[in-house]
Formats: structure tokens, C-alpha cells, sequence
């Protein structure tokens, strides 16, 4: 044990128990998100854009719904430069998802951000996956979410050499009741 883990040990974000980026049993309780369109966010099947709402199918994966509170836990560690939670959480998803070979055999891109701590984050998830041997056309973009004016097009080089395309963010933010739409 490094003498920094010992005098700062890593402790859950929620209930604060010394060991975990997040402890077992407040991971229990963080809600997964149900597989949506990234564009318009209401339910689609196997996470795929719908027709009406983008020209290109693009599969949109996410993690966890993230509350209120676990936002501003996430943005305090995110700005401290502390990504073991992020790491964590990337790792689970991935292995939740079974993409790991799909991964391997892709491109991977951070999603771009306006907010200098979030390019960080999500710069520093997409080197987390060593894919460099990779030749094919399937596109991956990665983050922890996705900005509130995201736009696919942002990549516009990359969409048109791209055989498929795949975003995987780690959270959705909670909205207000009144705003989900479901069917």
C-alpha cells in the first residue's frame, strides 16, 4: 500500500466506508438507465437511434441515472482530478454491456465538452481502452455523459468513414418527472 492510499484511503461516494470508490451496497442502489435514443432520450429498442430523430443509426449505451446529489459528489472528484470512480464504473459497464472485443475492435474518441474537467475525464476514460491495433470503421465515442447541445456532427470526418457508430457515457442526469417521456 502506497503511503498515499494509506493517509488518503479511497472511500465510498455515498455513505463514505473506507475501501470503495463506491461500496457494494450503495452501487446496489444506484438505478440503471433503460437503453434510449441519444437524441430525443425516450425508450428504444437495443439502445438505437430512432428513423425520426437521426439520419445515421447510432447506438447509445449508459450506465446509471445520476441524481442531484450524486452529481455534485461526481463533479467535486471530477475537478480534484480524482478518476478512480469514473475507472471503476467504465470497467463494470463494459463487462455489463459484454463489448469488450467490440471495443478492442474499434476507434475510440472522447466525447467533446465545453467544460475543461469533463474533456479531461473523458479523454482520460477513452486511453483507458487500448485499442491500438484497431484498422476497422466502427467508431466509438466516450464519456462520462453526454453535453446537454451534444451533436454527432462535432465528428463529422470520422461519421463518414464509420460503418457503425456507438456512444457509451456513464451517466444520464435525472430529469424532472414532467420532462421523461416514455412508450
Amino acid at each position: 500500500m502506497s503511503l498515499i492510499a494509506y493517509l488518503f484511503p479511497r472511500q465510498c461516494i455515498l455513505c463514505s466506508k473506507v475501501g470503495y470508490d463506491i461500496c457494494p451496497d450503495c452501487f446496489k442502489s444506484l438505478i440503471r438507465t433503460l437503453p434510449s435514443c441519444f437524441v430525443c432520450k425516450k425508450l428504444s429498442h437495443n439502445s438505437w437511434s430512432h428513423n425520426k430523430c437521426s439520419d445515421t443509426h447510432i447506438q447509445y449505451f449508459t450506465g446509471w441515472y445520476m441524481s442531484k446529489e450524486v452529481e455534485k459528489i461526481v463533479e467535486k472528484k471530477r475537478t480534484s482530478g480524482v478518476y478512480s470512480l469514473h475507472e471503476y464504473l467504465l470497467k463494470i459497464l463494459i463487462k455489463k454491456l459484454n463489448i469488450e472485443e467490440e471495443l478492442l475492435d474499434s476507434k475510440i474518441y472522447p466525447i467533446l465538452s465545453k467544460n475543461s474537467s469533463i474533456e479531461k475525464i473523458n479523454n482520460h476514460l477513452t486511453k483507458l481502452i487500448d485499442n491500438s491495433n484497431s484498422s476497422n470503421d466502427k467508431l466509438f465515442l466516450i464519456g462520462e455523459s453526454l453535453p446537454k447541445n451534444f451533436s454527432v456532427e462535432q465528428r463529422g470526418p470520422l461519421l463518414k468513414k464509420s460503418s457503425r457508430i456507438t456512444i457509451l457515457c456513464l451517466f444520464e442526469s435525472i430529469q424532472s418527472k414532467d420532462s421523461h417521456h416514455y412508450y
